[in-house]
């Protein structure tokens, strides 16, 4: 669907699906077999990637680095004022719905 809607035939990612389909149709490229994804074997990951200091966090959001405490981070403004005038902008616009 997403390869044959008109509304999406100018995306970068439609264009870069329909190569890579094109390449494998065409034999230049060629998916992995059942026999090579069996060989890849599994990695369990740990979940330490979940483990998130909200305060670092907010601090990247507001464009700092480093660790700080929740009382410096009431403190702190934006350091680039361009980001945080775009990310604003971004947050208040209503992505448009176009008419069927």
């Amino acid at each position: 669907m997403l390869l044959f809607d008109p509304q999406n035939q100018d995306k970068a990612h439609v264009r870069e699906m329909k190569l890579v389909l094109s390449d494998v149709d065409s034999g230049d490229d060629a998916l992995p077999t059942d026999e090579e994804i069996a060989g890849w074997g599994l990695l369990e990951d740990d979940e330490g990637w979940m483990d998130v200091k909200f305060e670092d966090l907010e601090r990247e959001l507001r464009g700092k680095k480093g660790s700080i405490s929740g009382a410096d981070l009431e403190a702190e403004s934006w350091t680039d004022k361009g980001a945080q005038d775009n990310l604003s902008a971004d947050c208040l616009t209503v992505p448009k719905v176009p008419e069927r």
